[in-house]
């Protein structure tokens, strides 16, 4: 196996877990070089990665009473970063700083909290060059902590981002900053929340990523203005996903989407399936309707397929019975009876 090209290597071990990079570290220089580049691509590790820190982040972090190593690092750590996750990162500065913090410290533990997490944010905005960000489901407690802003200030450390999780509800100048930045997110997951007082700098990201090839939008109750985000849907997505409460217009939002090729519906109003039966979709491959209690009547769906059925390669439908099971063999050629799969819920 030592043998074996370094690419080669690098696609074996990205299937192993952290314990068994750990041990590949010891083995020889290259494997040693593979392993930190994949063991990285998240933060790993933080008293290692609060070594790269500059000597005044150092200081402020002494300023705090946060400890800091004597160690000097051989390796830019931070350098390797990929993925971002907002909830690990902070999960894994606590796993830090708890067992570190005395309950007669003069520093509050929160405003540690605050203090390290935005030392090692500005240091991989600094060196890191993200293919990846999850913000989604991320404590409002947790980001109001973070100094977002300082995302932006770098054009590298988001340029090149490919992955995007996050919720709605980011302080104004969030997706602003995301929109000068990202032009290449090709996959988005977005779950929109109970209020939204930037939903014209939402729209207008989404209508900025000419590359996006996949969405799952979650919207959780019904919005004045969510027309503007789910009209703002490029037209480049061939994977979608809309999970919603209800919607004024289906066709409006993605009856323009000629590129689609999976296509995802639940939505709680199924009267808003209306007018379904006539959209056209000439690359439609794959249908879902994942939950027997937002899916469309059985009227909706054989209109449907009246006109994609010859199209379609899969459907995945909650709850089919014995009479759409016969008309889906019936309408969709290309459908063996394998791939239609029933979900229950």
């Amino acid at each position: 196996m030592a043998q074996l090209p370094e690419d080669c290597l690098h696609e074996i071990f990205q299937y192993l877990d952290d314990n068994h990079l750990c041990s590949c570290l010891l083995v020889c220089r290259i494997w040693c070089q593979i392993s930190i580049r994949i063991l990285w691509r998240n933060v790993w590790n933080i008293e290692t990665l609060i070594t790269c820190l500059p000597e005044e982040s150092k200081v402020n972090l002494h300023r705090n009473e946060i400890p800091v190593s004597d160690r000097t690092p051989l390796i830019n750590y931070a350098s390797f970063c990929k993925i971002f996750m907002m909830n690990k990162f902070h999960e894994r500065i606590m796993l830090f700083l708890n067992p570190r913090h005395s309950a007669t410290s003069t520093v509050n533990l929160d405003i540690k909290i605050s203090v390290l997490s935005n030392e090692l944010l500005n240091l991989l905005v600094s060196n890191a060059s993200l293919k990846s960000l999850h913000l989604l489901f991320t404590n409002p407690s947790i980001t109001s902590m973070i100094d977002f802003a300082s995302l932006f200030g770098v054009n590298n450390f988001l340029q090149d981002m490919t992955e995007l999780y996050c919720n709605s509800n980011h302080s104004p100048g969030f997706y602003s900053g995301l929109s000068r930045l990202c032009r290449n997110v090709q996959s988005l997951d977005l779950s929109i929340e109970n209020s939204i007082s930037n939903a014209n700098e939402l729209a207008n990201f989404l209508f900025r990523q000419r590359n996006m090839k996949s969405l799952d939008i979650w919207q959780h109750v019904r919005l004045l203005n969510d027309n503007l985000i789910l009209g703002s849907i490029p037209n480049s997505v061939t994977e979608l996903g809309l999970n919603l409460p209800s919607v004024s217009n289906l066709r409006l939002i993605i009856g323009n989407l000629n590129n689609l090729r999976i296509l995802k519906l639940s939505i709680t109003d199924t009267n808003n399936y209306n007018g379904i039966e006539s959209l056209e979709f000439l690359r439609l491959k794959i249908l879902k309707f994942p939950s027997k209690f937002t899916r469309p009547t059985n009227e909706y769906i054989i209109n449907f397929l009246n006109i994609h059925g010859g199209k379609l390669k899969e459907i995945h439908i909650a709850r089919i019975e014995e009479s759409l099971r016969n008309n889906i063999i019936h309408l969709c050629p290309n459908i063996t009876v394998t791939n239609i799969i029933s979900i229950d819920d």
